[in-house]
């Protein structure tokens, strides 16, 4: 993989918290959710854009944010320990990355960089889980992601054989 600087500049959005909740409302992970957990979500939640061959986040570190990427492209990779490394998934507008690292809190098991200009939103950890604790459908919009992306795999692994 090409070098990049997790510390690479972050372009906040003019102001964010105004937009979040439109930014919310419309990707397929939160659409369900009425406008009270919405609002309760963005004050959590980031805009940023990304220059192309920004890091995002580096394996093994300690996850600091769900991603929702809302424009441009993203490549997950992972790094094995002989040093070779292989891109895993490229994430396309709408989706989302990291959920099950951060629902978790265990280090990420792969770094994610921009392959394009990008625009995500980014949910701070600390506040996601204070939310879900107390936003039953929150935590049920999540479950059903992950419950469908686990879906996903098991039949991604089925078509290998």
């Amino acid at each position: 993989m090409a070098s990049a600087s997790v510390a690479a500049e972050i372009n906040y959005v003019g102001d964010a918290t105004a937009a979040a909740p439109n930014r919310l409302r419309l990707t397929p992970l939160f659409e369900s959710l009425d406008n009270r957990v919405i609002n309760a979500l963005a004050g959590c939640t980031q805009e940023v854009s990304l220059a192309e061959n920004h890091v995002l986040l580096r394996q093994g570190a300690e996850p600091q944010h769900l991603h929702v990427l809302l424009e441009g492209q993203v490549a997950l990779w992972g790094t094995a320990p002989d040093g070779s490394s292989a891109v895993v998934e490229v994430i396309r507008p709408p989706g989302y990355f990291v959920l099950a690292t951060v629902l978790t809190r265990l280090p990420y098991m792969m770094s994610a960089r921009t392959v394009a200009p990008s625009r995500l939103l980014m949910i701070e950890v600390e506040g996601l889980h204070a939310l879900l604790l107390r936003e039953v459908p929150l935590a049920n919009a999540l479950l059903r992601a992950e419950a469908l992306n686990f879906r996903s795999l098991v039949r991604q692994v089925q078509d290998l054989k």
